[in-house]
């Protein structure tokens, strides 16, 4: 109804694609002060024609839901909607992931809560993304490829938010000749580290890439003992088999 009331009657709800928060209405208390806040996902008639979607902050007032802030956002969807705390303020960001209109060509978006108002931190582009606390200093770090077809690189940057913005804290390069990637996960190495691993596409099958901390740099576990990345072959399969935990070791295979 709140919503409705803001953008009239011609609301159509956006349901995230992936992830555990699926709803086109995600209720949570990021600010920690014992009441929900809702975070709406939508277009409108009029955006149709514009790839505009919309997310939109509600709050509880005098006992009823008010719209209070209106984000406008080119894109196609919303393919993920994640709460981190990305810094040490003691309240969580909202990471919101955009598909635009390609399927290596994605925004994403970090939005802040003070006051009751929300607003975006910084934005970003993106193949393929995720969250993890990899230093273990409670507070998460962002991990995102980026591949450029054309020029046939691939990079793989650690992204920590700080008061300018994003600090890149570690980057190294992966396979630039894949076509593009499937959803990353992260599992421990044989020695204990935490590692993403990323299944990726290529012409003549898949691989899987591998990335974690070494000395607090970002190391491709297949580039050569000088850091070369070169075609990763290691990996490739002919099967579309993707890598997983197929013997509950806790480890990936």
């Amino acid at each position: 109804l709140a919503l409705e009331k803001y953008a009239d009657d011609s609301v159509k709800l956006v349901y995230p694609t992936k992830g555990e928060n699926r709803s086109p209405i995600i209720l949570r208390d990021i600010d920690k002060d014992g009441k929900e806040e809702a975070f709406a996902f939508y277009s409108t008639n009029t955006d149709e024609n514009t790839s505009v979607l919309h997310i939109n902050y509600i709050c509880w007032f005098n006992n009823e839901w008010i719209s209070v802030s209106d984000i406008e956002v080119v894109a196609s969807g919303v393919e993920s909607v994640d709460f981190q705390m990305l810094d040490d303020s003691g309240v969580a960001k909202i990471v919101v992931c955009w598909s635009r209109f390609s399927d290596i060509d994605r925004h994403f978006s970090i939005y802040s809560v003070n006051k009751d108002i929300m607003s975006e931190v910084i934005s970003g582009e993106y193949s393929v993304l995720t969250t993890y606390d990899f230093d273990s200093d409670g507070i998460m770090e962002i991990a995102a490829v980026h591949l450029d077809r054309e020029l046939k690189t691939a990079t793989a940057s650690l992204l920590a938010l700080s008061e300018s913005g994003f600090k890149v804290t570690g980057s190294c390069e992966l396979d630039g000749t894949v076509t593009g990637y499937y959803e990353p996960k992260i599992s421990k190495l044989p020695d204990g580290r935490q590692a993403i691993f990323i299944d990726a596409q290529k012409s003549t099958g898949v691989i899987t890439e591998v990335v974690y901390l070494k000395d607090k740099k970002l190391v491709n576990a297949f580039a050569s003992k000088n850091g070369k990345v070169t075609e990763n072959l290691k990996t490739l399969r002919a099967s579309t088999v993707l890598c997983g935990d197929y013997d509950n070791d806790g480890c990936i295979d």
